[in-house]
């Protein structure tokens, strides 16, 4: 029996509120790794359970081999440097993935120059593309836990300018309403997100896995990019496929709880077919399915997790006929892909997902 897998991108580490929801119409979830076995660093009970059961895994399309050793190093250089290497870092980011010849020079320096911190040499460097992209996703995580740090301490403000608000029983003219909107902002900006995505999609092209895989973000604005140059340079409309309710939240802990995928198999096989390479006349089969499943699965959903305590998020399916998936996101952040235009012309289609709030 085959297995269906969403891979997240271009977070390279788990989250719990991404990970509960697609684990209900998932067998598996996993995340492209830049180094390979590297442990999951986590301090949620439910994402070490996953990862014991084997519901969620890391891969790694490009592993370091014999240069793991030296790349762990210079990530060890870039802790104890602290914001001083950030700071360089960030001007790779920004001059070493853009593709543009000064830029591309200025880039190919620096990071020469970060590599012999650890006696890396230049010229044992095959793919100077892929250490950079590595940099960029450890740069992220760094990012992601910097981040939940503020939301945590502006959750907490808010929480105790909530109180306040109701001891002094203030209804208009809040004037302390710059802390939630700075909550808002630190919880939407990622100014690394297009780096991060170029970085990921470069070293997921080089991803061999037969399994049926299916690309998931968060990140809506990114599904909007891909859309958009999609249709643009194939002059081929996309095509949403559908859209499923999920729980965002548990109730109360799962234990041995079923998931929702296992109460419904026929749901399950939809997604299977939907995570292949489809032709265009397949996913409207598909389409037709996930329209009869619908019933079925919002009293399966709102028996198991009601609304009001578990809440709602969405994933959002959508199709890009005659492209792999792995082109798909080459050609959206990568400015490129793989493979000859026959080999282009013998693709079949691939869905990508989009997980939002309701």
């Amino acid at each position: 029996m085959n297995t269906t897998f969403a891979c997240v991108f271009p977070e390279t580490q788990p989250d719990a509120g991404l990970l509960f929801p697609l684990l209900q119409v998932f067998d598996r979830v996993v995340h492209m790794q830049a180094v390979e076995n590297e442990p999951i660093e986590t301090r949620s009970p439910f994402i070490q359970e996953c990862v014991s059961q084997g519901r969620l895994q890391g891969f790694t399309p490009v592993p370091l081999g014999e240069q793991r050793q030296r790349f762990m190093a210079l990530v060890e250089d870039m802790r104890r440097h602290g914001a001083e290497y950030i700071s360089q870092l960030g001007m790779l980011t920004l001059a070493g993935l853009h593709g543009r010849g000064d830029q591309q020079e200025s880039s190919h320096a620096l990071v020469a120059d970060l590599l012999r911190r650890t006696d890396i040499r230049e010229r044992e460097a095959d793919n100077l593309l892929l250490w950079q992209s590595r940099l960029v996703l450890k740069l992220g995580e760094w990012h992601d836990r910097q981040q939940a740090e503020i939301t945590s301490t502006l959750d907490h403000i808010a929480a105790r300018q909530d109180a306040l608000l109701k001891e002094l029983r203030e209804e208009e003219d809040n004037p302390f309403s710059l802390t939630a909107e700075l909550a808002d902002v630190s919880r939407e900006a990622d100014i690394l997100l297009q780096n991060r995505l170029k970085a990921w999609c470069r070293l997921f092209g080089y991803a061999t896995d037969s399994q049926p895989m299916m690309a998931v973000t968060a990140h809506a604005s990114a599904m909007d990019l891909l859309v958009e140059i999609f249709e643009s340079r194939h002059r081929t409309p996309t095509m949403r496929v559908g859209s499923l309710e999920l729980p965002l939240t548990a109730a109360e802990p799962l234990g041995e709880k079923q998931r929702l995928v296992d109460l419904f198999p026929e749901l399950g096989q939809t997604i299977l077919q939907l995570a292949g390479a489809l032709a265009t006349d397949q996913v409207k089969e598909r389409q037709t399915q996930l329209v009869g499943h619908g019933d079925r699965w919002r009293r399966l959903l709102d028996h198991h997790f009601p609304p009001q305590t578990t809440g709602r998020c969405r994933l959002e399916l959508i199709f890009f006929p005659g492209i792999s998936c792995r082109n798909v996101l080459l050609e959206g952040f990568a400015g490129g892909r793989i493979g000859s235009d026959k080999e282009e012309l013998l693709e079949r289609g691939c869905c990508l997902g989009l997980l939002q709030a309701s």
